[in-house]
């Protein structure tokens, strides 16, 4: 049995030269006059390459999930997970040379807690209970553009039952196939494959056997026929015999052709929602659409006329004022009506 700590990250570096805007994401999407490169990563898993636009550098330390980074200038911003008895605390490390008088804001993007004028060096945040996530989003407080966003869904500081080898996916022509080895295992009672629109909010969509107790190498596979033809992310669970659940592996993205008709919704999530409801769809010209929202017995409880882009869009729409039900929601560009339902929660 291999214990693995989930989210120790020793060392994280990421150098900006301000030139020009420069955002890097873990999507590999690099924008405002940079050129495109892709770089992909397991959470603590050491940097085996370098991405260099001559603009922006990320070099060697250990890689986080769901990091962006958008700066004008020199910044890092290291941090670490400190696991304890029975909780964890989260030690963030600045480079403070020339942010200013004013220092640094860190702002807790789950509670919306807001920590203003950091000047010391470091800040230790906690404690938390095991199993839970964090993200908090760092920025310079004389220069707010300049931040950095990180976070990871699930911190466990247990051992697990398994040692995962791979985790990995692919596209097929009717599915998404994802497979995965352990290179043993023990007390393990069955695997979960959950896939996810937005890479943060996931669902079961495969259950799988495992070898309960093994010191050989096993292979498992699991075909996704439900993927709707989206572009989704995938992790891997596993649960031992004593009813134990945990994440343990990576996140991983498998990209399809989504963009099939010229105007269609790709996402509705997340289902069921409570707050808000984000709606991505994709339209191949710019144009004006109207978003109308209607409850079971088709009447109309709100609607909106919004401005799009070609291509991706998104919409976000607020329902704190909806009652618990059924909902559709339509969208027309006043050539083609387009229509998804969504369940609304207390």
């Amino acid at each position: 049995m291999k214990y693995i700590l989930t989210t120790l990250l020793f060392f994280l570096s990421f150098i900006m030269t301000a030139q020009d805007l420069q955002v890097f994401s873990t999507a590999g999407d690099c924008t405002e006059n940079s050129t495109v490169g892709t770089l992909s990563w397991t959470l603590g898993e050491v940097i085996t390459e370098t991405f260099d636009n001559e603009n922006s550098t990320l070099t060697s330390g250990y890689q986080q999930s769901r990091l962006t980074t958008d700066c004008l200038e020199d910044f890092m911003v290291m941090h670490n997970v400190l696991c304890l008895d029975t909780t964890y605390q989260i030690l963030i490390a600045f480079d403070s040379e020339g942010v200013g008088e004013n220092g640094y804001n860190i702002l807790d993007n789950i509670n919306g807690t807001q920590y203003d004028n950091i000047t010391a060096n470091s800040l230790n945040l906690g404690p938390f209970e095991f199993n839970t996530g964090y993200s908090y989003t760092v920025s310079i407080a004389d220069n707010p553009a300049c931040s950095e966003t990180f976070g990871t869904a699930i911190v466990s500081c247990t051992a697990t039952a398994i040692e995962l080898v791979s985790f990995d996916g692919n596209t097929q022509k009717r599915a998404n196939q994802l497979t995965w080895k352990t290179a043993s295992e023990y007390n393990s009672d069955y695997f979960i494959v959950e896939s996810s629109i937005d890479g943060i909010h996931f669902q079961e969509v495969g259950k799988i056997t495992a070898q309960s107790n093994s010191s050989t190498t096993q292979e498992y596979e699991h075909l996704d026929y439900d993927h709707q033809n989206k572009s989704l992310y995938y992790r891997l669970k596993e649960t031992d015999k004593e009813g134990f659940t945990q994440v343990v592996s990576k996140v991983i993205f498998l990209e399809r052709d989504v963009h099939t008709t010229p105007f269609e919704i790709l996402a509705v999530f997340p289902i069921p929602a409570r707050e808000t409801l984000s709606v991505q769809y994709h339209i191949e010209k710019a144009t004006n659409i109207q978003a109308s929202i209607y409850d079971v017995t088709g009447k109309l409880i709100e609607q909106k006329m919004m401005d799009t882009h070609i291509g991706f869009n998104q919409l976000d729409w607020s329902l704190a004022s909806y009652n618990a039900g059924t909902y559709f929601i339509q969208l027309t560009n006043n050539e083609e009506v387009v229509l998804s339902k969504f369940i609304k929660t207390q």
